[in-house]
């Protein structure tokens, strides 16, 4: 999925982060990456939100949230979260996955309701479309 507004470098260091602690993921994914400076070793994430700032101070000193800091943003590079009152300037990784999520599921819903057959069936059997789900290989028809 197509996050906009997030930094692909954010996306990265979440993603690892995820990988070996995917309840700290969470809570980073719910603050908002200041502006990222090509140069800067220090990378501030704002939350408005006391527990997941609290969760993030924990987790900035652990060695693979450090790794994967160094790895997305470079060498050098500390995560510093700040708690604040401003309004973000741009949504956090969280909101910006949940819009991509439901922008791709309104997308397939008007994809399904656009097609011949489906149209024909709802015609014939004069019924309603109640939900549009894709199919994955676990869950295959």
């Amino acid at each position: 999925l197509q996050l906009e507004g997030v930094d692909v470098r954010v996306i990265a260091f979440i993603d690892k982060v995820a990988q070996g602690d995917p309840v700290g993921a969470s809570y980073l994914e719910q603050g908002v990456f200041a502006e990222l400076e090509q140069r800067s070793d220090v990378v501030r994430i704002c939350f408005q939100q006391q527990i997941p700032f609290q969760a993030a101070q924990r987790l900035a000193t652990k060695p693979n949230v450090v790794a994967a800091c160094v790895e997305a943003f470079g060498l050098g590079s500390t995560l510093a979260p700040v708690l604040t009152d401003a309004p973000p300037t741009r949504p956090s990784m969280r909101q910006s996955r949940l819009d991509a999520l439901r922008k791709a599921q309104q997308e397939l819903e008007a994809h399904a309701r656009a097609h011949p057959a489906v149209q024909k069936a709802i015609e014939i059997f004069q019924a309603e479309i109640r939900a549009v789900t894709p199919i994955t290989p676990d869950r295959q028809p």
